[in-house]
């Protein structure tokens, strides 16, 4: 404080002056101090706090792998690979959606500006720690406010990636959707997806996943995403969309489509990568034939036929997709089916199936028995009729992994004594090269669990398996509660695995089974 003030504050009560002026403005003099004061306390307290933290006490480094551990990264998994989810799928325009998975507000903070807020040395970590910013998962609300968060949030995620890229979704739920017109160009939601082609974010989103985007948007998608390698939309809400077009999109690698009814064009050539739902089936066929490059294919579900069907290419000689590794195909087996016969997969290692398919009406079992030795893993799901797991397992010996997904006991109950049947010679074995059986969930049938008598035909097909072959065999069921072990199984196993050395191993739920230390109870 200066002299002057010193002195006005040294006045005692009786020698105070009898000036009003003089005595407000000594008043105003006092309160500036104060605030000065405690202005230069709270810096103070701050910096001694700072250094106090047991925290700043970590190097930048340590405390940035600490935050990308703490914080891990959403996974946008489950719409990559058009999985049914409540924000995605219309119901109808009368219902009121309860959202069990509800949309960002514009209330909600990041992790890593709450990490900022703790001090300026953690805001100095997490700013220049690109991985906590590589992933942002939008919902915007229809509202202004909501859209402009989601905005400012967009250009400070694609500002903090940096060359680590950024990896996108945008999800427009579907019961907002509802009474609203989101697909007209001018409004808050355009004025994000202009947002979405700026400079900064096209040069920094790898990957982009949109839930039910406004019409307007899918024109943006060739503006020049150059370091985009992952796309996924998913039409699904009260209007799914008719045509796609992308292009300029070199780096583009693999595609998720779901809802698109009529053309999609893209840059065939480079893919690696396709996978296709709720689309109609031909149009699948007209994709997989476009995708010669291809490595995975796999369709989800499949809609009736569009009127325009494609032209095929002549039956002979027949069409070889020789880089095609991974293929899975699901719904509508119409007299469509019966183009897969014309097709070869020379490189197949991965076929994925789902229930439906005709192997004697459209006559496709001659299409198995030419599958390659390359194919070591066949997944069923969804299938009921054990006559069409067996029938298509029989004609192919070279397999080494089965996977069952969502099929009814029964079905499952009868691979599993056929896995333990007795054979005379090599020829009659039953996937005489099996190393790998997962059951994964059953049916959707209510109580379809595994009781004790499931454990009991478990293990007495293991028991002649593990007899007859040659050989190291996994069993997984997940989940955990769809099996119960009685004390006579455990035991049985216990002298297999533990005492005998059978290479024998029994996963549940990711966990193999301890049978040297298990009480047998209901995983």
């Amino acid at each position: 404080m200066s002299g002057e003030d010193y002195t006005l504050c040294s006045f005692t009560k009786s020698s105070l002056p009898d000036d009003i002026g003089l005595l407000r403005e000594e008043d105003r003099k006092i309160d500036v101090s104060i605030d000065e004061l405690d202005i230069r306390r709270a810096l103070i307290r701050r910096k001694i706090n700072d250094l106090a933290a047991p925290a700043c006490s970590l190097s930048p480094e340590i405390l940035s792998t600490i935050f990308t551990y703490a914080y891990p990264l959403p996974s946008f998994l489950p719409r990559l690979n058009l999985q049914s989810l409540e924000a995605d799928d219309f119901v109808s325009a009368d219902a009121r959606a309860v959202l069990l998975d509800p949309p960002a507000s514009e209330t909600h903070v990041s992790k890593p500006i709450i990490l900022g807020a703790v001090c300026s040395y953690w805001r100095q970590v997490a700013w220049s720690t690109p991985m906590l910013w590589s992933a942002l998962d939008l919902r915007p609300l229809p509202t202004t406010r909501s859209y402009k968060a989601a905005i400012a949030l967009l250009h400070l995620y694609a500002r903090n990636a940096r060359d680590i890229g950024l990896k996108l979704q945008i999800v427009f739920h579907w019961s907002l959707v509802l009474g609203m017109d989101i697909n007209k160009r001018e409004g808050p939601a355009q004025s994000l997806g202009d947002a979405l082609c700026s400079p900064e974010v096209l040069a920094t989103v790898c990957m982009l996943v949109l839930s039910n985007p406004p019409d307007a948007w899918l024109p943006h998608l060739s503006r020049g995403f150059i370091n985009l390698h992952t796309l996924a939309i998913i039409a699904k809400g009260p209007k799914p969309k008719a045509t796609v077009t992308v292009t300029n999109v070199p780096a583009l690698r693999h595609v998720s489509l779901c809802g698109i009814r009529d053309s999609i064009s893209l840059p065939f050539h480079q893919l690696l990568s396709m996978t296709l739902r709720d689309m109609p089936v031909d149009l699948m066929y007209e994709l997989l034939l476009a995708g010669t490059s291809l490595v995975s294919y796999r369709t989800r579900v499949a809609v009736s036929s569009r009127d325009v069907r494609i032209s095929l290419p002549p039956a002979d000689p027949p069409i070889s997709f020789h880089d095609l590794e991974h293929l899975e195909w699901a719904g509508n087996y119409t007299p469509w089916s019966r183009n897969l016969q014309r097709f070869r997969f020379p490189s197949l290692q991965y076929l994925h199936l789902h229930e439906g398919m005709p192997l004697t009406d459209f006559g496709l079992l001659p299409l198995f028995k030419i599958l390659p030795n390359t194919l070591k893993t066949v997944h069923f799901e969804g299938f009921f009729e054990e006559e069409n797991i067996m029938e298509i397992l029989f004609v192919l010996p070279q397999v080494e992994t089965v996977i069952l997904e969502k099929c009814d006991s029964d079905s499952v109950r009868y691979v599993l004594q056929q896995i333990g049947r007795r054979s005379i010679s090599l020829e009659e074995r039953f996937v005489p090269h099996l190393r790998r059986l997962k059951i994964e969930g059953t049916s959707q049938v209510p109580d379809d669990s595994f009781p004790f008598e499931f454990s009991h035909i478990m293990v007495k097909a293991l028991l002649r398996r593990t007899r007859a072959y040659d050989g190291p065999l996994c069993l997984e069921i997940n989940p955990a509660t769809m099996v119960q072990w009685s004390w006579e199984v455990a035991d049985t196993f216990k002298d297999l695995i533990v005492h005998n050395a059978v290479p024998l191993k029994i996963v549940v739920e990711g966990e193999e089974v301890d049978w040297a230390s298990l009480v047998p109870r209901i995983f």
